[in-house]
Formats: structure tokens, C-alpha cells, sequence
């Protein structure tokens, strides 16, 4: 059960990597302080040709800007990978079911990661994480600066001498272009549409073809190989990206279904994922006194 779990983790580290993300009426609130603009405009060619873009019928699939959905998700992309600092929120919902055990797992977990970049190109690191299921709740935070992973977990203070190279792997923290992804070839569908007076980016993606092409990029910062997961009880994940009134993005999120088997044992899960991301404000962000952790 515990490997099932993780595989169903990972490939929510796979999808706030590696698609654009949507959001959901009453998701958590976003803190995207900075505008990010599109960059991508369709040529004529291009929107002539019958399959480009696919959508439902009868949906807008190229704003007044010439702009398909994944274009403007296209300079999303280009402004988060180019920022030497971020905070990161996330949100997920799971709710996972293994019929043979009898067991129906609920499980929520919330947290905020921040990388912030140094004048010297190195850079320290935060995650603040709880996570709530079956009637227990964890908290763990972690912080990596000048060298030292900094732990805490149920009151428990630990430190670890690690460099950079090796928290990035172990940690999944990717280099700056490499935290979002565009692979177009998986998106099957795309669509705009309005709501409560915001501009969404629609998707739906093809989730087996999207992690067969993200396997040679993610490979350079994933703990895993991606590509022995087995993905054969994973299809569509539907994809929504909520502007913001100046036509940045304000929040992203995804849902899908998902289903695995190990030794004999099913499992189903229904995943619900959240993210905003922004770059944190002048002395926004305050580590604590180390002093109390051990080796």
C-alpha cells in the first residue's frame, strides 16, 4: 500500500511539473503577485489547418489576440522559469480505494515551498507541508541553507549536511527552465472559456503520452525513473488555468482518475491538485533559529 501511495505522490510531482494545471470554483486562494503575459501567436498556416486546435463544439480555441490556449499557457511557462526566486502553494485531494482490504482512504495535504535565489547563484529553500487522512494529521517542515537540510517533524529538530547537487536530485527541484514543461503533442483538446468575468485556459491532455515525453526532462531532477511507472490505469487529466484580470495566471490546478495494481492488489484513486506560484516580497521570508537541531 505504501508503494501504491507513492507512485500516486510522484505522479502528482509529474503533473505540477510537467502540464499546465487548472482551477476549480472553490479552490485556495491565489498570491500570484507578478503579471505574466503570453508570448505565443498562431501563424495563418496553422489556423487553417483542421486539427489545430482540437475542441469541444463550437468552443473559442484563439482569443482576440491571435493566441491559442497553449500559447498563452506557453508564456506562463517562460516567465516561471525565468524568476530567480518563487513561493509555490499547493493543495491536493485524494481520495484513494483498495477494495480487497476493505480500505477507503481520504487523504488532504497543503503546503508551501519557496526556492530563493543568491546573488552568488546558490540558494536557500523552504517546504511547509501538512498532510490530514484517516484521522491523523503530520506536519513537516523542512529548510536547506548554506549547505544543511533542516527537519522538523513531530517536535523532532534534525540536521543533515547535503550540497546542492544532491538536495536538487533528492528533492526534486528543478533547474530554472525546467519547471514547467510544454509538451503540445499531449494536449488533445483546448478551449477558452469565461467565468465570473475571468478568461480560463481548458485542457484535456493525454496523461500516458505527457509523461513519455517528460521522462527525459524530468529524469535530471526526479529521485525515480518516471518511465518504470506504471501508468497503464492513467487516460485523460482534464486541465483548467484561471487568469487573472491583467491576463496573467492567477491559479492552476488539474483532476484525474487514476488506477494500479501490485501483487495482486487494486487500487483506484480520484486525485484534485491546486498550485499558485508568485515571487515573494522583500523580507517576506523568515527562517528560523537553527540552533535547536542536532545531528
Amino acid at each position: 500500500m505504501k508503494r501504491i501511495v507513492s507512485l500516486i505522490l510522484t505522479l502528482a510531482v509529474f503533473a505540477f511539473n510537467c502540464v499546465p494545471l487548472a482551477a476549480a470554483e472553490g479552490g485556495k486562494p491565489s498570491k500570484l503577485e507578478r503579471v505574466m503575459s503570453p508570448s505565443r501567436v498562431i501563424t495563418e498556416d496553422e489556423a487553417a489547418e483542421p486539427d489545430t486546435p482540437n475542441s469541444p463544439s463550437g468552443d473559442i480555441t484563439v482569443n482576440a489576440e491571435g493566441l491559442t490556449p497553449f500559447g498563452v499557457y506557453e508564456g506562463i511557462m517562460e516567465t516561471v522559469n525565468s524568476l530567480e526566486s518563487y513561493i509555490t502553494d499547493l493543495y491536493l485531494e485524494m481520495s484513494m480505494q483498495i477494495p480487497s482490504l476493505s480500505i477507503n482512504m481520504d487523504l488532504t495535504m497543503e503546503a508551501e515551498q519557496g526556492l530563493l535565489g543568491k546573488d552568488d547563484g546558490s540558494f536557500d529553500y523552504y517546504m511547509l507541508s501538512v498532510t490530514s487522512g484517516m484521522g491523523m494529521e503530520e506536519t513537516v517542515n523542512m529548510w536547506y541553507q548554506d549547505g544543511i537540510v533542516y527537519t522538523e517533524t513531530g517536535g523532532d529538530k534534525v540536521k543533515l549536511a547535503m550540497n546542492e547537487t544532491d538536495f536538487k536530485k533528492q528533492f526534486s527541484i528543478p533547474e530554472p527552465d525546467q519547471r514547467l514543461f510544454t509538451y503540445e503533442e499531449a494536449v488533445m483538446e483546448q478551449w477558452f472559456e469565461e467565468e465570473d468575468g475571468k478568461t480560463v485556459l481548458c485542457f484535456i491532455v493525454d496523461a500516458k503520452k505527457g509523461i513519455e515525453l517528460a521522462e527525459g526532462d524530468m529524469s535530471a531532477f526526479m529521485p525515480m525513473d518516471i518511465g518504470d511507472l506504471d501508468i497503464s490505469g492513467l487516460d485523460e487529466v482534464q486541465i483548467r488555468v484561471i487568469l487573472n484580470a491583467d491576463g496573467g495566471m492567477e491559479l492552476m490546478s488539474l483532476e484525474y482518475g487514476f488506477t494500479y495494481e501490485e501483487m495482486g492488489v487494486e487500487a483506484a484513486a480520484d486525485i484534485y491538485l491546486t498550485m499558485s506560484i508568485y515571487e515573494p516580497g522583500e523580507g517576506s521570508v523568515e527562517f528560523p533559529d537553527f540552533s535547536e537541531f542536532h545531528y
